[in-house]
This record gives C-alpha cells, structure tokens and sequence, in this order.
C-alpha cells in the first residue's frame, strides 16, 4: 500500500524510470553503516521481482549467488524459482562479504538481518525503502511494491513472454501480471512502430498478390 503523501510530494509513479531506481539504490548505499546492506536489500526485491514478505524470508539456502538463482517462498507459501541481473549480484557479493560481521549473524540462516541479527521485519523493509527515497531527493513517495511494479514493466518491455514474466513473480493468473505493467513511452512507441511497419507490409503483400492475379 502507497504510503500517505507528505507536504510537497507527487503522487507515486506506478513504476520508477531507470534514472530514478539507480538514484534509489544509491540512496540506499548513502546510508551510514546500514548502506551495503539496504542497497543488496532493494536491488534483489526489484531485481527478483519480490513481494515485502518473500525478501523477509529469504535465507542464505535460498540464494544461488553464482548462478544468479533464487528461490522464494511466495504467497500461499508457494515455492518459486526466480533470478537476477549481475549489478544486483555484485551488490550482493558486497553484502555477503560484510554479513560474517553483523551483529548475530552467525546464528541466524536469514539473508538481511536487523541491528538485533534477527530477520529483517517487513515494517523495517519498508523504512528502509523510505529512507533511501528520501536520500535520493526523488520528490515522490516511494513505496516498496514499486519496485515490483518496475520489474514487471521493464521485463515486458524487453518483450520477455507474459507466461513466463508471471512464473517468475508468482502470479498464478498472467492477466494479475498485466494489471501490474505500465510501458514506458519508448516501449510503447517502439511497439507502435514494430506494428505499423508489419501492417504496411502486410498491405504491400496483399496489393502484390491482388496485382498478380488480376494479370
């Protein structure tokens, strides 16, 4: 749920540009001792595609970091497999390599760990979402499903197939998947184009063929 617009805000966007998610995650790295932490956190749940509850539970058996697999608890305590891109496995690298020093790590399987070396809870997830919006002067309230949100359009709009968009993010209906994507102006000019070309040809096509039998 959006959270409620402070004085100044914009209303929040369905989906962040690619200037403004890269200005998320390095508002989130702009965080004092917290920073390699929350930006591993946000480029995972964008990356991924992850609801607020499937980040809070993911544990170190649940990620693959070198085949850039993950597998998630989702809704319904449903398992799925999903992936990343390779920025977000640098960052997790980053944060794999400090985790061994965070406080109670050693007893916990979680991946993100509180202060307390407990499960990140999903209130905190939440801040920290806020915090690094806030860092990066974005001008418009940010919440964590945006990052969803921008997974889903950006992976349509490099025309990966519906069905396999909703695997991934673990929705069990693809028309669910639809309602989450919001094309960018390029992806839809893009898309126009790609159709009115194929129109043109199509016409072309049927003018040779009317041609040829007429002659």
């Amino acid at each position: 749920k959006p959270p409620d617009l402070q004085s100044g805000q914009k209303r929040p966007p369905f989906s962040l540009s690619d200037k403004d998610l890269e200005r998320l995650l390095d508002g989130a790295a702009a965080r004092p001792f917290y920073g390699v932490r929350d930006r591993a956190l946000l480029h995972l749940i964008y990356s991924a595609g992850l609801r607020v509850d499937e980040a809070h539970n993911v544990t170190l058996q649940d990620l693959d970091l070198k085949h850039r697999v993950l597998n998630v608890l989702g809704k319904g305590s449903k398992p799925r497999t999903t992936f990343f891109e390779a920025p977000c496995q640098e960052d997790l690298k980053r944060w794999s390599e400090a985790r061994p020093e965070w406080p109670g790590a050693s007893a916990s399987t979680y991946l993100f760990l509180s202060i307390r070396g407990q499960a990140m809870s999903t209130n905190t997830i939440r801040e920290v979402v806020h915090i690094a919006a806030k860092k990066a002067r974005l001008g418009t309230a940010v919440w964590t499903h945006i990052l969803r949100h921008t997974r889903i359009t950006t992976l349509l709009d490099a025309q990966m197939p519906l069905h396999q968009v909703s695997k991934m993010v673990g929705h069990s209906k693809p028309e669910t998947t639809l309602g989450y994507a919001h094309p960018s102006e390029e992806a839809m000019q893009s898309q126009f184009d790609r159709a009115t070309r194929a129109r043109r040809r199509a016409l072309a096509a049927a003018a040779v063929s009317n041609g040829s039998q007429e002659s």
